[in-house]
């Protein structure tokens, strides 16, 4: 628990306002969560909110799940600012609600580096938890 800082959003690679228009990149979301009350079964549950919450987000699109999520940014939701920090932020103040009375903390990472983004789908593959990368 002490690994995690709480409420840390970090990006790896290119954010959204440096990539062309149109253009793709991949994109993995990587989130830790740890504490003395984290259980397994809260996993399920919060890669489903992930999809939920930043779907329903203003100018943000995503759609599928485990390793084959696609997202998009609204061409208005990029002029107002939309950047990738933003989804940590949704993720991080909405979905962890849910168990943050639970004294659990969170670190989202945004990675766009598309060898960190193969290293960390070669992780999660294999369900491996409690492994960094």
């Amino acid at each position: 628990m002490d690994q995690i800082n709480d409420g840390e959003i970090e990006i790896i690679g290119p954010d959204i306002d440096t990539i062309a228009e149109g253009s793709a990149v991949p994109l993995a979301i990587w989130v830790e969560v740890a504490g003395r009350k984290m259980q397994s079964d809260f996993e399920p549950i919060l890669e489903r909110q992930i999809h939920h919450l930043l779907n329903g987000a203003e100018g943000l699109w995503h759609m599928g799940q485990r390793d084959i999520i696609w997202t998009r940014v609204s061409q208005g939701g990029f002029k107002k600012g939309l950047r990738l920090k933003h989804y940590g932020e949704i993720l991080h103040a909405n979905c962890f609600l849910i168990i943050r009375l639970s004294s659990i903390r969170s670190k989202v990472t945004m990675i766009t580096d598309p060898a960190e983004v193969e290293k960390r789908v070669v992780v999660a593959r294999q369900g491996v938890r409690r492994t960094q990368p």
